[in-house]
This record gives C-alpha cells, structure tokens and sequence, in this order.
C-alpha cells in the first residue's frame, strides 16, 4: 500500500535530491534499492510470473501430489460447550454470540467492529459496501491499483473472514450444523468468485495472512466437521497452502515496510508450515518464518514495551500475532525463540500500566483500522483485557485480570485447565504513578482519578498520526481529550487530510503544516522525535524540534503540572519567521458553553469541564464543532466512522514566540 515510486508523492515543497536524501537517511539505501526493483518489477509482469494466476482444480492436484496433508487430527486443542462454560460465559453472553451468528446467516455482517451492514448472503467480495463502488476482480492482484475506486480496505473487509469468528463461536455453544454449514458456504463462494491471485483480495500480503489465521481457528472449531467432510477440508487445505505461497513469494516486500505487516505474513507461514509439516513446501515456510521472526521482534518491538508503529490498535494487531504464534506453536509442539517470549512480556508490562481496569480502554493515539485479530470474547472492540490476560498466559506472567468474559479467548488460544483456574483469581499490582515509556512512544502519569498519557519520544520507526506532545487525558475513567483517530486511508474531501495532521492533535501546530512533512499518504519526513527536559512528582516539561517546512524550523516546548482534579499545560512556541502559532484541544461532544475570555464549561451526566486557554497578546481562541472544512470538531472512533467532536483552539497571528497557558478543572456534577 506504500506508494513510493508509484506516482503520486507530493514535492511540491520538497526537491527530488533532498526526497531522496532523507529516504535514504531514514529508510536506509537497501530500502531505496528495494523500492526501485519493486517498481520496475510490477510494470515488467515479474510479479506476475512470481505469483501466478491458477483455478482451484489445479491447486488441489498439486497440493495432494506433494504431499501436503493438513495435520488437523493431531490438533492438541479442544473448544466444547463445556470447557466454555468453566469461563463463567453468561447467559447474555452466550446469546450474543449466537445472535451475530444469526445475522451473519441473514446476510448481515458486522464491519470494522461497528457497522451493521446488510450485504447479501453470500455478500459481493469486490464490492465497497459504503458506496457500492466494484474493483475489477477478472485481473491479475498486481495490475490493480490500490486507491482507484474508493478506500481498497473497505472491498477487504469482508475478505479478512472475521464473520467467521461468531460462528466458530455459536457452534462450539451449540453443536447445531447451521453454522458449519454457513461458513462452508461462504469459503466455497470467496474461493469461486477469488480465484487463486486473481482480483483485489490478493493484492496486500497481509490481508491474505489474515485469512490464514482465520482458518486455523476453523480447523480447531469445526475439526471433526472438516475431517467428516472432504470438500470442505480440501477447500479450507487448498485456500491456506495458496495463501501461504502468495505469502511467500512476496514475502520481501512486507520485510521492507518494518510494520504489523511483517508479524502478520510471518504468523500466515508459521501457521500453513506447521500445518502441512509434512511436505517441502510447508518445511521451506517454516524455515522462512525461523528466518526472519528474531529480526522482526527484536526491531520492531521494543524492550520498553511498545512497537514500532506508535498506534495502540496497531500495538495490539502486533501483540495478538505473537500470542498467536505461542498458542499455535504450543499445538504443534513447536519452539519459538526466546526473545519473542521476552519481548511479549515487555508489552505486558507496558499494557498493564496504561490500562484503564474498569473497561479495558488503553490511550488510544495513532492510526486505527478496525483490525481486531482475535476477536475471541465478548469483550467490546476498544476492551483490551483479553489481550492484557491473553500475554500473562503466553508468557507464564502470575498476574491476572480474574474470571470474565476475556477468559474464553484463553481456551481458544489453547489454556489448560490448570492456567484457566489460575486466571480465575484477579491480581492486580498498583499501577505507577508516572512511567517513563518514551522509548515506545508514551508517557503514562496518574494522580488519583486522573490518568493522563503524553505522545513522547524519539522517532525510531515511521511515524502515522503526527502527533509530538500531544496529550490524551481520562478523569474517573471519563474522556476529557482524545484522539482524532482514523476515519479512512482514503476519503473524499473533507475528511481527506485522514486524520493524521498536527493540527488535529492535541498539541501545538504552525500554519497548515506538520512536525513532519508528508510525502505520500504514508510517508512523512523527517522523523523527528521529542524528550524530556525534566520531571517531578507532580509535573513534566518536554521538547520537540520541527517543522521542516517553516524556515528555520520550530520549537514546541510544554509543561505539564496535575493534582487530583485539575491539570495546567503551558506551551512555548518557537519559530524563527514570522508564523500562525496555534494550540488545540479535542473532546468529545459533550454539551457546552463559553463562559468568556478563553473559558469553556462542558459537560454530560458524569463530569463536568472547565477549560481556559490564555494566549499571547492578540490572540483568538475559539470552540468548535462540526467545522465545515471537516478538520475541526470531528473524531472518528470506529474505521470509517465520523461523529462530532469538540475543538477548542487559540490562535496567534504573525508571530515568533508564543505562550499558551491551558487550565483544565474537573468536577462531579451536582445534579445528574
């Protein structure tokens, strides 16, 4: 999806030898090396011959003379009505589970973790559910653009297989056949309508991985199913040994983005060589994932605990990954290296600390997707307990969330009755007041009901929202300032600008740019991190350094003082021409008023706000929502969801230093 070398970078402000410097000085000279060979390799038809178009005929014949039999009666690994019931799955759980089943068996899906979508049973694979738009689906994946018709992700939704999830789910309660049988019928209907590299759902690795891991919970849910049934077995067999070749052969490619990309097409090869163990092929992936996984756990996932891509949805599509690489390996008897068990451990020691308990909510800075990849539980999308639960038993961590809804995905994953029972009982440590995670990307820091998380720290992988300083706050486990989040890679104006700039964060921004320039729709340059310049009990000051295209650059300095109910940022902007400083603040759509002279009160049933910014001499300072340029006023909690937000923003004109004091007040409302 990186669309370097593909037509579209912007350098407008930026010359091609200074692009192409900074490239190479962020990304390395391979990198760049890569990125050409990988152009000309598309529009020479290498890729083509690579990954070669096929009918699913073909495929099975060639499957079954080389030996490739799917293990699944040695699976290890038993889900029954019975062992559920040992999580304490209630009674209005169970029938949840089952009622989105139902509707899936009616032909409506539920898309990104949020939209009800009536698309047919069996839907239409290549089609935008939002807008009705068709990519073509008759043509080899690599003659397909990815952006031509709409945001691509929106056509791959329905491809990533999680309706799948509810219905493993409601047969393993039930045992009624229906379920089976309407899974078969949808894998029978996406393999004739995608046939073998054909069409856009072959068109991104990690998309078909995603497909890979869906099918080995299939083959754990519906085992004695698939065994009593050839077709399906066969069906099921042939879509993961051509989706682990797809993997494969473009394998390089996904090594070169150092993202979720490579943990995800690492699982897809550990999981297809572990299943056909027995065959060439599936010891090559096997020997392909050994290859590769110490680079990419020790790279891209930090000893602090956080990863490469400073999102904590993103964080948590990594982390479910290498849980599930424990949970398969352990089926297969199978040993993974030490250094991805300790580095599992890093993150949940991180997770723990910025957890909201009561909820399972976690900051939530950074791009989010919709990508959910263990939606084994009844726990809400934005819950992360059963990941938080999921890596104390990866990780034999004595720790644990106690009996709930999160349990069920233990059993999934493959937990004894001896590690079940043991995560029955809660044992939860204080969280630490203030954690200096800034290697990963964060700062926690809570204070009585306050909990408060700063976007801190150097710049090591490439960056999505740009976001330097910015501050998401909590009080009584209430949102006060939040993130933007992503409403989609690819939108129609207004919401084109996807959410990620600076001045959409709660930080400071300068004129209409960026800390960072953007090159293309993923790319921005150079990455530029902050510090921290000191710290207390009771405070912290923080520097960033940017703006590449103001003249001379900018400094952004703030300081951060909090007690129990209130907390005072100042921000000192730096810059060496004459500029727009400006300050700006995101809450949710609480109701409100202006009080006056840069002072708001907001409010809902369960807090009340105060909010005053003070500017420089001159300065405006304005509250808005539902801005008609689509930047202010608007957060996007779900993938292609917008909703109405709440902006609070000063503004300085013409000016090199400006200072901004926010005074944020907290209250329990009087009256409900």
């Amino acid at each position: 999806m990186d669309e370097i070398f593909a037509g579209r970078i912007d350098i407008r402000m930026i010359t091609k030898i200074r692009l192409f410097y900074l490239i190479v000085r962020q990304l390395g000279l391979n990198w760049l090396l890569y990125r050409i060979y990988y152009s000309l390799a598309l529009k020479l038809g290498l890729l083509r011959r690579q990954c070669p178009s096929g009918n699913w005929d073909e495929i099975s014949r060639l499957r079954l003379k080389n030996g490739n039999v799917a293990h699944w009666s040695d699976y290890e690994l038993s889900v029954t009505e019975e062992r559920l019931s040992t999580v304490g799955a209630s009674l209005r759980g169970e029938s949840r589970v089952i009622l989105n089943a139902e509707e899936i068996l009616r032909g409506q899906f539920c898309l990104f973790a949020y939209h009800k979508s009536d698309v047919g049973f069996p839907p239409r694979w290549d089609q935008n559910p939002f807008t009705g738009e068709v990519i073509e689906s008759d043509r080899h994946w690599s003659l397909i653009d990815d952006f031509s018709k709409g945001d691509v992700k929106c056509v791959w939704e329905l491809s990533r297989f999680d309706w799948a999830f509810p219905l493993i789910r409601a047969f393993a309660r039930t045992k009624e056949i229906k379920y089976f049988d309407g899974f078969s019928l949808l894998l029978e209907d996406w393999m004739r309508c995608n046939p073998p590299n054909v069409g856009p759902q072959w068109k991104c690795g990690q998309e078909v991985a995603l497909r890979v891991r869906v099918l080995y919970f299939a083959s754990i849910g519906f085992m004695q199913q698939l065994l009593d049934d050839d077709k399906a077995k066969s069906q099921l067999a042939d879509l993961m040994a051509v989706s682990a070749a797809r993997i494969e052969k473009n394998l390089s490619y996904a090594l070169s983005q150092n993202s979720n990309h490579v943990h995800t097409e690492l699982l897809g090869l550990l999981i297809a060589g572990l299943t056909f163990s027995s065959s060439r092929m599936g010891n090559r992936w096997v020997k392909l994932f050994e290859k590769h996984i110490r680079k990419a756990v020790t790279e891209l996932n930090f000893e602090s605990g956080g990863c490469c891509m400073y999102s904590m949805n993103y964080h948590r599509m990594m982390l479910d990954c290498m849980v599930m690489m424990v949970s398969v390996a352990r089926n297969f008897n199978y040993s993974l290296p030490e250094i991805l068990h300790e580095r599992l451990g890093q993150a949940a020691d991180l997770l723990y600390e910025l957890m909201d308990f009561t909820n399972g909510q976690v900051p939530r800075f950074g791009s989010n997707d919709g990508a959910y990849l263990l939606p084994l539980s009844d726990a809400e999308y934005h819950d992360f307990r059963p990941l938080l639960q999921s890596l104390f038993w990866a990780t034999s961590d004595q720790r644990s969330l106690g009996r709930g809804a999160w349990n069920e995905a233990l059993i999934w994953l493959g937990a004894t009755q001896k590690e079940l029972m043991q995560h029955e009982v809660v044992s939860c440590p204080k969280q630490q007041e203030f954690l200096d995670a800034s290697d990963s990307g964060f700062i926690s820091i809570r204070k009585g009901d306050l909990q408060m998380c700063v976007r801190a720290g150097p710049q090591k992988c490439r960056p999505g929202h740009l976001n330097q300083l910015a501050l998401l706050l909590k009080w009584k486990g209430q949102d006060v300032f939040v993130d933007p989040g992503t409403y989609s890679y690819n939108a129609p104006a207004p919401f084109d600008h996807l959410f990620k700039e600076t001045s959409l964060q709660n930080t400071a921004f300068v004129d209409k740019f960026s800390q960072m320039k953007k090159v293309s729709r993923f790319l921005s340059l150079p990455w530029l991190g902050s510090n921290i310049t000191s710290s207390s009990a009771n405070s912290v000051k923080l520097k960033f350094e940017g703006f590449p295209e103001i003249a001379g650059g900018v400094e952004h300095s703030r300081s951060i003082v909090w007690s129990d109910d209130g907390v005072v940022v100042e921000d000192l902007i730096e810059s060496k021409v004459n500029a727009t400083h400006g300050i700006h603040w995101l809450l949710p759509h609480f109701k409100g008023k202006e009080i006056g002279n840069g002072c708001f009160r907001f409010w809902d049933s369960n807090i009340e706000v105060q909010i005053t910014v003070e500017g420089p001499d001159g300065s405006e300072v304005k509250y808005i929502c539902e801005s008609a340029n689509g930047r202010w006023g608007y957060r996007s909690r779900y993938y292609n969801q917008v909703e109405p937000a709440i902006s609070i923003v000063g503004v300085a004109e013409q000016a090199r230093c400006s200072r901004f004091k926010t005074v944020i007040k907290l209250f329990t409302p009087s009256v409900k």
